[in-house]
């Protein structure tokens, strides 16, 4: 049916469409409300009540409940634009109409139908997230955030306020977004990546203004102003949630569920350690992950993706030109808190792919002090559409116990820059801004309960519904306790504390109470204020509760409010406590301790707990300024020093005093070690702890040698432990495992000069690739003019990875890449093995003979018109395939960056998906790379102050450092303090130049094999 589909569209197109006026495409047709509750398949029996349409709600993006069951509706009816003519890529959007809307929608008989709805406030830009707050709202409407009040209680806002300003009006699936009621009583959003410059009443008056937001989340109080504004670890695209414990989800297109588990306060406390990414992805697949849809792959993208992709926009990611298949638009992430489902759905996240028209979930598993999840719907989703017109965006927790599901009802959902202009000009992306639906999802069996008027409630009574089973009851409860300010609330939320049996209703108690208490000082501790001290005992008294997640706020209130508790409740849950998210709260906060303390309870929690790398985090986050102490403390612990479950944490220590570059620290460290006992001198965790200061010394632009040249001893240690691994790493009769184990270890010696040479030895086509690779990375920055000769001449003897490997090397540094040069102008290293984007750096060398010699070599080679080569190999596809064949190719050329089924490496895009493109699509694919390089997989070189040059993907990226990928899974970390220059090189990470690689049956073979699998 695709096939006649696609041949039908074509045939009525103007090919090319370059030279013709682009035709309107067969337009799909919206289905009517009660027409389009046929379309749907749901799991388990489960199924969809409408209770709003058009025309009492249109384009609904975000909701919230208010205490009385009244629903304020976020409607974004400038999605994606309200002029085309001015959309223009990487361009903001100032211009634009704020015609977005909140809608009021009530249900006046209680039926669970809405019956009436009225335009609570008009006018908006971009509007995507709303929490409810006394008789008004606050809202997200790019690029402002407002305060909207309906002071006379008539359903329409006649105070407007922008509390702040700022967000950046430029990719309208990147806003900020999701607006979302916390425990604490903040209310946190989603930052999206646009970032901006951001003033207004919303920040403290301290804050340096325009405060400049990246790729953050952010929270702000309801009360104000000043709104004490913040920024928060984050950004992601849409979507923002919460368990019953806080614990606080996003997503992004392909990334379903990331948990941010690291605060960014604790993320920039150590100038000297790199945390890595706050987020964790959670969901086991990645940024691939397979969906089933049961609507049909729209017409224009089946067309885009049989166009082989050459005539749409380069910038456009590869994953939407792909009709089906897997996760291209990951949004509204949930994670299920309601009571009217079954039990087990308590644990599960459900998100949207709006472009497939499904809902997908995952089932949450912790592990340590965050989680794993996995699909549960095998070979199926959760919910889907027949009907291309729905667009689930969203969900958000009602009254009755269910999700609603807000469908946007659009004929198309996708980004206009995302499009080729072609296609893009045949569509009308506004088609259906008249249209929006609102579903219930219920069970099967379902009664609904009659919907509760909780601002008539008293105090007594909003206390008593912290200990609901519905999240909404409990949420709302808690909001309204916090807004009323009661003085009787604090002696009845202390009862909660110590008598509830729901853990979840203690737990709102805690910070409801701690929200109506004043942060204070440690100077004034000594005499607390009566609400200080009723929250101090109540810390207390939650650090010995059963439930783990208790013992983790206890914590953190206890250290936001500099309690007199803190450093009891420090101590006591290192001490005694085996839960690791409890473990991992309590290491973040160790800074706040006395540093004899902090040594003594690192060393404990060492001892006591595996070496979580979360627990490892927190504690180094702890740590500025105390390494070398921790260090030490560590190291006179025989247990520790001797574990090898321990040693990451004691090679991070190690490092992180070696960057720190401390002549005292460095020399008590080397008393210390000399003296150790021998067999601990003579050991392998030894020798890595020396490799590893070394390492960190040099980010510093120093050695180990130089640090310690005044000191005998320690210079005799360090020849003493290099010359062991020189032994080991030369000795050809050991495995290469523990040869290359051992050429790491030779980077502290302090003959530099022996070291190049062996080095060099370690390096020559007779090694193992192993040990190649690891001497190579030595290598890099102690080239000389001889020595990069030599390299250059080993190249051609090496397999297709280490001369990729060596070429690397090479260029990064001066005399390497001289040194490149002229082994390609005497031929023994053929110019079609230098890499796009690496020809790009020496055709701009800033040095200028290597320049000038470059343009010589590479200026006229580069490889021929990518249109051309696809052309000329099209008859390929006729040869008939040798499965075997392709088998061998794959792993030759391709597995070093691609995994298919148990062959290869993930580094490059998955090809879970394949099985959707067609032969020839991959022809182009392989032939030519750049004509289409999704985001995710551009290349970047990153160029240090000592020189070094760094290419690869951006695999992560912190406020501290930055993580490139290359081919094999390599990955090179670079402090952001060390990196003089970083750009995109706006290539693929995939070589041009196949063709110089295979035979045309061996193309033909290596595509058969791609898209079956065997």
């Amino acid at each position: 049916m695709l096939t006649l589909l696609l041949f039908t569209l074509t045939a009525i197109l103007p090919q090319p469409p370059e030279t013709s006026t682009p035709s309107p495409l067969p337009a799909s047709q919206p289905l009517e409300p009660d027409q389009a509750l046929q379309s749907f398949r749901l799991q388990q029996n489960f199924s969809l009540q409408l209770v709003a349409s058009e025309p009492l709600v249109t384009d609904p993006v975000a909701a919230a409940f208010d205490e009385d069951g009244r629903l304020f509706v976020v409607e974004m009816n400038d999605y994606p634009y309200t002029d085309k003519s001015t959309d223009q890529p990487n361009r903001e959007r100032t211009t634009d109409l704020p015609i977005g809307k909140i809608r009021l929608l009530v249900d006046d008989n209680d039926d669970g139908v809405f019956d009436r709805s009225t335009i609570f406030a008009r006018d908006l830009s971009w509007p995507t997230g709303i929490v409810v707050w006394k008789d008004g709202i606050f809202v997200a409407a790019t690029p402002d955030l407002w305060w909207l009040q309906d002071a006379d209680h008539d359903g329409i806002a006649e105070i407007r306020q922008p509390i702040l300003t700022g967000f950046r009006k430029l990719n309208v699936q990147a806003v900020a977004n999701n607006l979302l009621w916390t425990l604490d009583h903040h209310i946190c959003g989603a930052g999206g990546t646009n970032g901006g410059l951001l003033s207004g009443t919303a920040l403290d008056p301290h804050t340096p203004t325009p405060l400049t937001m990246s790729r953050h989340d952010f929270r702000f109080s309801p009360l104000g102003p000043p709104h004490h504004f913040q920024l928060l670890s984050g950004g992601a695209r849409f979507g923002n949630t919460a368990d019953d414990w806080g614990n606080r989800f996003i997503c992004n297109i392909r990334n379903p569920v990331q948990h941010v588990l690291l605060p960014l306060e604790h993320l920039s406390r150590n100038p000297h350690f790199n945390p890595g990414s706050p987020l964790h992805d959670v969901a086991a697949s990645g940024d691939q992950l397979p969906v089933f849809r049961t609507s049909p792959p729209e017409a224009w993208r089946i067309i885009n993706a049989a166009r082989l992709t050459g005539q749409g926009d380069p910038r456009m990611p590869r994953s939407e030109k792909n009709a089906a298949g897997y996760l291209t638009s990951a949004c509204g992430v949930t994670v299920y808190r309601g009571d009217a489902w079954p039990p087990e759905f308590r644990s599960q996240v459900f998100l949207s792919d709006v472009a497939a028209n499904l809902v997908h979930r995952q089932q949450l598993t912790p592990a340590g002090p965050t989680f794993s999840s996995r699909r549960i719907d095998q070979n199926c989703e959760f919910l889907t559409s027949t009907d291309n017109w729905f667009r689930p965006v969203n969900f958000i927790h009602a009254p009755d116990g269910t999700l609603y599901l807000l469908d946007m009802y659009r004929e198309t959902i996708e980004h206009p820059w995302s499009m080729p202009d072609d296609l893009k000009g045949m569509l009308d992306l506004e088609r259906g801004r008249d249209r929006g639906r609102i579903y219930r999802i219920t069970p099967p069996n379902f009664n609904r309960r009659p919907t509760p008027r909780l601002s008539q409630s008293p105090t007594t009574e909003l206390v008593r519904l912290l200990e609901h089973p519905n999240a909404w009851h409990r949420d709302s409860a808690a909001r309204l306790l916090f807004q009323q300010q009661d003085p009787d609330t604090p002696a009845l939320l202390h009862q909660v504390l110590r008598q509830s049996p729901v853990p979840q209703a203690r737990l709102q108690a805690l910070h409801t109470l701690a929200a109506a208490t004043p942060a204070t000082r440690a100077e004034t501790r000594q005499d607390p204020p009566p609400l200080t001290k009723q929250l101090n005992d109540a810390v207390l008294h939650l650090l010995a509760d059963p439930h783990p997640h208790l013992r983790r706020h206890a914590l953190r209130i206890a250290a936001e409010h500099s309690l007199a508790a803190l450093p009891d409740a420090v101590a006591r849950s290192i001490r005694e406590d085996s839960d690791p998210a409890v473990l991992f709260e309590a290491a973040l906060h160790l800074h706040r301790l006395n540093i004899p303390l902090q040594e003594n309870l690192l060393t404990n929690l060492l001892a006591r707990t595996p070496a979580d790398p979360w627990i490892r985090t927190a504690a180094l986050c702890s740590a500025q300024n105390h390494e070398c102490l921790l260090l030490l403390a560590s190291l006179r612990q025989p247990r520790l020093r001797s574990n090898p479950e321990h040693q990451p944490l004691l090679l991070l220590l190690a490092g992180v005093v070696g960057h720190r570059n401390q002549p005292a620290e460095l020399r008590t460290l080397a008393q210390e070690l000399n003296s150790l006992p021998e067999q601990d001198r003579n050991s392998q965790n030894f020798a890595e702890l020396l490799a590893a200061v070394d390492q960190g010394l040099r980010r510093s632009r120093s050695s180990l040698a130089v640090a310690w040249q005044d000191q005998p001893n320690a210079l005799a240690l360090i020849q003493y432990v290099t010359h062991s691994a020189s032994n080991t790493a030369l000795d050809n009769t050991l495995p290469p495992e523990q040869r290359t184990a051992a050429v790491r270890l030779l980077a502290p010696g302090p003959q530099q000069d022996l070291l190049l040479t062996q080095l060099l030895d370690l390096a020559t086509p007779a090694q193992p690739d192993t040990v190649r690779l690891a001497a190579l990375q030595l290598l890099q920055t102690r080239l000389t003019p001889t020595a990069a000769a030599r390299l250059a001449a080993d190249c051609s003897r090496s397999t297709t990875s280490l001369q990729h490997e060596i070429i690397e090397c090479l260029c990064s540094s001066d005399v390497g890449a001289q040194a490149l040069l002229d082994a390609i102008a005497a031929g023994t290293i053929p110019a079609s093995r230098i890499t796009p984007i690496r020809r790009s750096l020496l055709l701009k060398h800033p040095q200028i003979p290597v320049r000038t010699q470059a343009e010589r070599l590479l200026g006229d080679s580069r490889a021929t018109p990518r249109s051309e080569v696809v052309a000329a190999w099209q008859d390929s596809l006729t040869l008939t395939p040798d499965t075997r064949q392709g088998r061998a190719v794959f792993q030759r050329e391709c597995s070093t960056c691609h995994r298919l089924g148990s062959l290869g490496t993930d580094v490059g895009p998955s090809l879970l998906t394949v099985r959707n493109r067609t032969p020839a699509e991959l022809l182009t694919h392989i032939l030519d790379p750049n004509r289409e390089v999704g985001p995710d997989f551009l290349q970047f070189v990153a160029v240090t102050h000592s020189g070094q040059s760094f290419t690869g993907m951006l695999a992560a990226e912190t406020s501290t450092t930055l993580t490139l990928r290359r081919s094999g899974n390599q990955q090179d970390t670079i402090s952001r303090s060390d990196i003089a220059e970083l750009q995109s090189a706006g290539i693929s990470l995939m070589p041009e130049g196949f063709e110089l690689k295979l035979s045309r049956q061996e193309l033909a073979s290596l595509i058969h094999f791609i898209r079956t699998g065997n």
